[in-house]
């Protein structure tokens, strides 16, 4: 069964299991994406939630008809999101947990020199969308001085509340009696920064994105 889902990739229901695959110039992402989660099955935050990323169970990468193509293999979990979860008003120490692991967990531990990075990325996005090009130039203009040096570190890429599932059965690759939220769809970015994370869960909470 094909899974919705916004990412250059197609994603399958396989009885317990959720496949990930991609082929030609995605197939580097999706490998940094899948590196990302497995980093993530480590991570665990909240006094009520255990908080982790969903177990990596397999990557396999090969050539199909000339391209290079790449899957990757988790659990599938059967679960709420957690936007689902404050809809449904039962959410409060769901949202404390989550606030509480992004600040103990995604922590500043490198420097960019970064102007030039943000740079590129305006660049890019004008190439893509010229009509942007008058905000991105006053935006260099306003912030470059700022983005001259930031501080970075590990982070989800988008952490928004539509990617933390809230389990409802006890998770079979987690030795743990506490409630598991688990991380889903990691992104790889044009800079890793919790900068990034923290803009993704304001922009859920005060613009409603998900």
């Amino acid at each position: 069964m094909s899974l919705k889902g916004n990412s250059g990739c197609s994603v399958e229901q396989q009885g317990d299991k959720v496949i990930k695959s991609a082929s030609g110039s995605y197939v580097p992402r999706l490998r940094e994406q899948a590196i990302k989660q497995m980093c993530a099955t480590t991570w665990a935050g909240g006094q009520r939630n255990q908080i982790v990323g969903t177990k990596v169970l397999d990557i396999n990468e090969c050539t199909v008809n000339g391209e290079p193509f790449i899957s990757v293999t988790m659990p599938f979990i059967e679960g709420d999101t957690v936007a689902e979860e404050l809809l449904k008003c039962k959410g409060i120490s769901t949202a404390t947990d989550l606030a509480a692991f992004i600040m103990y967990n995604f922590a500043f531990n490198k420097v960019y020199e970064s102007l030039s990075i943000f740079q590129r990325k305006c660049d890019d996005m004008i190439k893509k969308t010229p009509e942007l090009k008058s905000e991105l130039d006053e935006f260099m203009r306003e912030f470059g001085p700022q983005l001259k040096v930031l501080r970075a570190g590990y982070c989800h890429g988008d952490l928004t509340i539509e990617n933390i599932i809230v389990g409802h059965k006890p998770d079979k690759y987690i030795k743990s009696s506490a409630r598991i939220l688990h991380l889903i769809d990691f992104l790889d970015s044009f800079i890793d920064t919790p900068y990034v994370d923290i803009a993704t869960v304001l922009q859920d909470c005060l613009c409603h994105w998900s």
